[in-house]
């Protein structure tokens, strides 16, 4: 299923809000800005976990990174709160199949590692 403009700006704000960031360390002007928050996450990503990336590639370092519940990000961990995000924004009707949950839980950190590295190169994060 591809996502909707609408869905794809609800996810990433919802993302952004998702990230641990201290807004005191940037200028006041700067404290909302994605792309810094967003670079934030990548730097933290790199020193906790840059050994992985050597290891079995960026993205793929990024979803176990996620699955592993980092503080710099919190995303749902339970399968009832992630069905219930995929059904808030749109990604699965409200009466869903067991089939269509699973492939959402089976598939949680994926597609969010992957929208994390889109946002990154559409950013121009390095």
């Amino acid at each position: 299923m591809r996502l909707t403009t609408e869905q794809k700006n609800n996810y990433k704000k919802y993302l952004i809000d998702c990230i641990d960031y201290d807004f005191s360390i940037v200028l006041e002007s700067d404290a909302k800005d994605e792309e810094h928050i967003l670079k934030y996450f990548f730097e933290t990503f790199y020193d906790e976990y840059g050994w992985e990336i050597k290891r079995q590639g960026e993205q793929n370092a990024l979803t176990e990174y996620l699955m592993n519940q980092p503080s710099v990000i919190i995303l749902p961990c339970y399968y009832e709160e992630q069905i219930e995000l995929a059904k808030k924004f749109g990604s699965i009707p409200q009466d869903a199949t067991q089939k269509q949950k699973d492939k959402i839980t089976n598939n949680f950190y994926n597609f969010f590692s992957n929208y994390l590295m889109q946002l990154k190169r559409s950013m121009k994060i390095n």
